[in-house]
C-alpha cells in the first residue's frame, strides 16, 4: 500500500501544449496523482462539474477567451468547490492582490518542478 490512501485528481487547465505535457509528465511522477487536462477556462468548468471528484485545480492565469482570475470567482461562488485547492500558475511577476488571495498557492514561470510535488503534497491525506 502507498504512502497516501486514494488517488488524488489534479484538472490541469493550461492553454500552451507544451506547458501541459511538462506538467502532466511531472504530475504522472508522484504516486497515485491522477490528471485531467484542459487547455481553456471553459473546458475546465465544465470538467469541473462533470468529473466526480477534483481535488486541486492547476490553473494557467491568462488564458484566452476567459482569464484564470475569472474562473477561479466561478468556481469559488459554487459551494461544493468553495474550499478547493487551486493553484496558480502564471508568467507574471506579481499578480493583483484579489486573484492571489483567492488562490492557495502561485508558481511563476519558469518553475522549480519540486514546487508542484509541495504543493499538491500539502493538499493529500496520508494514510494512518
Amino acid at each position: 500500500m502507498g504512502l497516501y490512501a486514494d488517488e488524488f485528481n489534479v484538472l490541469v487547465i493550461e492553454d500552451n501544449h507544451a506547458q501541459r505535457k511538462l506538467i502532466n509528465k511531472v504530475l504522472s511522477k508522484i504516486e497515485g496523482v491522477q490528471t485531467v487536462l484542459c487547455s481553456d477556462a471553459f473546458e475546465g468548468f465544465a470538467t469541473l462539474l462533470t468529473k466526480h471528484k477534483v481535488d486541486l485545480i492547476m490553473l494557467d492565469v491568462n488564458l484566452p477567451f476567459v482569464q484564470g482570475t475569472a474562473l477561479i470567482q466561478k468556481v469559488r461562488s459554487l459551494d461544493q468547490y468553495a474550499d478547493l485547492p487551486i493553484l496558480l500558475s502564471t508568467a507574471e511577476s506579481s499578480l493583483k492582490s484579489s486573484a492571489a488571495s483567492q488562490a492557495n498557492g502561485i508558481l511563476t514561470k519558469p518553475y522549480d518542478i519540486n514546487q508542484i510535488r509541495v504543493f499538491i503534497e500539502a493538499f493529500r491525506t496520508p494514510t494512518t
